[in-house]
């Protein structure tokens, strides 16, 4: 694929400005838009409008960007195909920053998180995830690779969700064999390796109790295998299927994490993981709700007492005037 020169114009409305990444199916690069705002443009090799699984993966990402109604997903402006080169585009918000993994390895001090600072990067994968199953899409690739992070100038991170290409659409006989969207082992569910089974939001839910785990301990997987260096795929995918659910409190010792899960974390994380689906939450709304139960910073209750003190200070007062 031909990829255009910084400064030319494209689809006869964005100007290039670099290229940000290339894999073996397309390009996106940094592009202005006819008003001079910033987007990620992505761009389909022409020669994989032959590969109906690339094709229909592009599709879907356009399709999901547009339907999905969430502050936490990169929002699709337009899609179409050039002319002059016969390339199918997407043009995307542009998110700046690094990828999950990265953002945990670069934090100082290293190791586990505070609950609250953990609910900060997970609330917004969380409610990503809800915001796609509310219409009825199930993302199949929920990982760190896929979570964009940046600090903002108050500190805070700002998170968004990327790559809905391998998104199924729940209901399309397109999508209900797993194939395309087997996903990375150590964060699918056991069902996307199975092709008799249409997916439901619970395999997403599988991905994002195994994502909670791995951000509260900084960075270390549930599995044993995914942590062992020596370990084979084979090891991994046993451990996988059959291998004991241990509780996270128990497998953070293992893995060499000091410290403990807050209380309730061990069942919330046994609802996600399950391996039966119709065992697990039903959905990521459901899953977010009771972890925020667990992890979110709860309200100061000293202002209330406060209140009340005055409140009951100012009744003596009133009763002692009375006398």
């Amino acid at each position: 694929m031909k990829r255009p020169a910084p400064g030319s114009t494209f689809a006869g409305r964005y100007r290039i400005v670099r290229l940000l990444g290339q894999g073996s199916m397309g390009q996106v690069h940094l592009a202005e838009d006819e008003k001079g705002a910033r987007v990620a443009l992505k761009l389909l090799d022409p020669a994989a409008l032959g590969d109906h699984k690339a094709l229909e993966r592009f599709r879907r990402e356009t399709k999901a960007g547009t339907e999905i109604q969430s502050p936490y997903v990169a929002h699709v402006f337009a899609s179409g195909v050039d002319e002059a080169t016969n390339t199918p585009w997407i043009s995307m918000e542009y998110l700046e920053g690094q990828d999950l993994e990265k953002h945990l390895a670069a934090r100082k001090p290293r190791g586990p998180l505070a609950p609250a600072e953990a609910w900060a990067l997970l609330d917004p994968i969380f409610s990503a995830a809800a915001a796609a199953h509310a219409v009825g899409i199930v993302h199949r690739d929920l990982k760190p690779e896929n979570v964009l992070v940046r600090v903002g100038p108050d500190g805070k991170p700002i998170v968004r969700v990327l790559d809905f290409g391998v998104a199924k659409y729940v209901g399309d006989a397109l999508s209900r064999s797993t194939a395309e969207g087997l996903g990375t082992p150590i964060w699918t569910a056991p069902e996307q390796g199975k092709r008799t089974r249409d997916l439901t939001a619970a395999a997403d839910v599988w991905a994002l109790g195994l994502l909670a785990f791995w951000v509260q301990v900084g960075g270390r997987h549930y599995w044993r295998a995914a942590n062992d260096d020596h370990a084979s795929p084979v090891d991994l995918m046993m451990e996988l299927f059959r291998g004991e659910l241990v509780p996270p409190s128990r497998r953070r010792a293992e893995v060499g994490v000091l410290g403990m899960f807050p209380l309730g974390f061990d069942a919330w994380f046994a609802k996600c993981v399950a391996r039966e689906p119709s065992q697990r939450f039903p959905d990521a709304k459901a899953a977010r709700a009771a972890l925020q139960r667990i992890l979110a910073p709860k309200r100061p209750l000293w202002p209330l007492g406060v209140a009340a003190l005055v409140v009951i200070t100012a009744a003596v007062i009133a009763a002692l005037l009375r006398r």
